[in-house]
């Protein structure tokens, strides 16, 4: 199976078991974005980029343009999944933090707070693809009370901080 097909197989593969488990209450989460203290960065992601050049101090290639994400917390993330255990809730719905961000912000936060140097050119691609836009605009979750209380802005700085703090230790 060439490389390029596999992920969406494999997505596909999940799909139908769980649907062959239709009387338990499963629940299907789609994250859009997920960073965390706990980020791999030896791994090819725009985040851990990020971070090996803050580390490194040297400057890194950032490919041209710009995309949005939505990088959901962690806690809000435990918040979806304890307000969906609560109301028995089974099904699919997306995770979403209070505002996605752009590559720009990031680029901003990371240059301004962790001294990262970066230039344009070829740098980090991503395995599904590029998506320009890559968040929900679908609230099934607040039906279920979940009101997020992290921007994906503010997610990111925090996470980032305890990164580098335990990082330095």
């Amino acid at each position: 199976i060439p490389k390029s097909r596999r992920y969406g197989l494999v997505k596909l593969l999940c799909e139908q078991r769980h649907r062959a488990y239709d009387a338990l209450r499963l629940v299907d989460i789609r994250i859009f974005a997920f960073y965390s203290r706990f980020i791999n960065i030896s791994k090819p992601f725009f985040m851990s980029d990020l971070l090996k050049g803050v580390i490194g101090g040297e400057e890194i290639q950032i490919k041209p343009g710009n995309f949005f994400r939505d990088f959901i917390n962690p806690a809000d993330l435990l918040n979806l999944i304890i307000c969906c255990y609560e109301r028995n809730f089974k099904g699919a719905l997306d995770a979403y933090s209070l505002n996605y961000v752009s590559k720009q912000e990031v680029l901003e936060l990371f240059k301004d707070k962790y001294g990262l140097k970066y230039a344009l050119g070829e740098g980090w691609t991503s395995a599904t693809g590029d998506k320009y836009k890559y968040y929900s605009v679908h609230k099934i979750a607040e039906n279920l009370g979940f009101m997020p209380k992290f921007t994906s802005l503010r997610t990111i700085e925090i996470e980032t901080d305890i990164f580098l703090r335990e990082r330095n230790k």
